[in-house]
C-alpha cells in the first residue's frame, strides 16, 4: 500500500515522510485518522527495507506487535537510516520498556490509551522542543503523566457506559477499564457473595505482555486486608510471593500491589487489586482518581445487584 510523499516545499506539507509499522487494524485506523499522511506497513521487515530504500524521516512503531524484538528492530531501523526519528506507540504497562528504548536511540513514545492527537505535532518538520527548563527525559515523563490523566478521564467515561449492564459484565469490563487506565500488569477483583465476609475471586484481567496465572496466596491475603481498609493500601510483591514462573519481579525491584476497597455507601462489596511495575506505577497524585474510579465501579455493581435481586 503505497502513497507518494508530500512535496517537501509544499506549504501544507507539515508532516515529514513517515512510515507506520502496525498490524493491529483498529490501532492502525486510529493512527491514520490522526495522521493521514503516514504509509502503513504490517511487516517490520518490509518497513525496514523501505526505510533503507526510500529514506523517510520518521517511523511510528506499534510496540505491542514486536514483543521480544523491540531493541533489535529499533537498531535495525537506525542502521538503515541513522538520523531516523522513531516514535513508539505503547500500552501503559510497557512504558518502562519505551523509556529504555528512547535511551537506546528511539526519539519518543506515546501511550496508546492517551490517544494520538499529539502525533501530528511530533511528526511535523519542526518537532516540539522539550518544555522550558526540562531535559528530554523529564519532558517525556511530563507527557506520560499528562497521557495517564487523559486515560483516567477516559476510564471514567467508559465506566459510565456500563451502568445498564448486568453485574457480572460490570465487574469484568470495569476491571478491564481499570487495568488499561493504570497500566497494571494484572488486575483482579474480589467480592463478597451473598453477604458473606469471605472474599471470592470474580475476575482477573491480564494485559497483553502482563503477568501469568491467578493471584497468589500472598495477594489474596493482601486483598483481605485491603477490603477492610478505608483507603488504598500498597504492598511489595517479592519473588518468593510470585505464584507462577514469569511473575517474579526483577531482583531488588519488587512490584507494587495496590488494593482499593469497593464500597457502595457503607456497604463493603469487595476489593480491586492492581499489580504494577514500579516504574509504570501511577504516581502519588494519581491514586486518588483511581480510587474514585473504583468507587464508581462499586456503585454501578451495587446498583446492578439490586436490580437483579428485584427481578428475581
Amino acid at each position: 500500500m503505497s502513497r507518494p510523499w508530500p512535496a517537501a516545499d509544499a506549504p501544507e506539507a507539515r508532516i515529514v515522510p513517515t512510515l507506520l509499522i502496525c498490524r493491529n487494524t483498529e490501532r492502525r485506523t486510529e493512527i491514520e485518522q490522526a495522521v493521514p499522511e503516514v504509509r502503513p506497513f504490517a511487516s517490520a521487515i518490509e518497513a525496514t527495507l523501505a526505510v533503507a530504500r526510500e529514506q523517510p524521516e520518521a517511523v511510528v512503531l506499534n510496540l505491542d506487535e514486536v514483543e521480544g524484538r523491540e531493541a533489535e528492530l529499533v537498531q535495525a531501523l537506525l542502521r538503515a537510516r541513522p538520523e531516523l526519528r522513531i516514535y513508539l506507540v505503547v500500552s501503559a504497562h510497557a512504558e518502562p520498556l519505551a523509556r529504555q528504548l528512547v535511551r537506546s536511540g528511539a526519539t519518543g513514545y506515546l501511550i496508546a490509551t492517551g490517544g494520538f492527537h499529539r502525533l501530528p505535532q511530533m511528526l511535523s518538520r519542526t518537532p516540539p522542543p522539550p518544555e522550558s527548563g526540562m531535559d528530554s527525559e523529564a519532558a517525556m515523563k511530563s507527557a506520560a503523566v499528562a497521557a495517564r490523566w487523559q486515560s483516567l478521564f477516559e476510564a471514567s467515561c467508559a465506566l459510565a457506559v456500563l451502568a445498564p449492564c448486568p453485574s457480572d459484565t460490570i465487574l469484568r469490563e470495569g476491571l478491564h477499564v481499570l487495568a488499561e487506565a493504570t497500566g497494571a500488569r494484572r488486575a483482579s477483583v474480589f467480592t463478597r457473595q451473598g453477604g458473606a465476609r469471605e472474599l471470592v475471586l470474580r475476575a482477573t484481567k491480564i494485559i497483553p505482555g502482563g503477568l501469568n496465572g491467578r493471584p497468589s496466596d500472598f495477594e489474596q491475603s493482601c486483598a483481605a486486608s485491603g477490603a477492610e481498609a478505608p483507603k488504598p493500601l500498597f504492598f511489595t510483591l517479592e519473588a518468593a510471593d510470585a505464584p507462577t514462573p514469569g511473575d517474579e519481579s526483577p531482583a531488588g525491584n519488587p512490584r507494587i500491589l495496590a488494593t482499593l476497597p469497593m464500597r457502595d455507601g457503607e456497604e463493603s462489596l469487595g476489593v480491586v487489586c492492581l499489580l504494577c511495575e514500579p516504574e509504570a506505577c501511577p504516581g502519588p497524585d494519581e491514586w486518588q482518581p483511581v480510587a474514585r474510579l473504583v468507587s464508581n465501579l462499586a456503585r454501578l455493581y451495587g446498583a446492578a445487584q439490586r436490580r437483579e435481586t428485584a427481578r428475581s
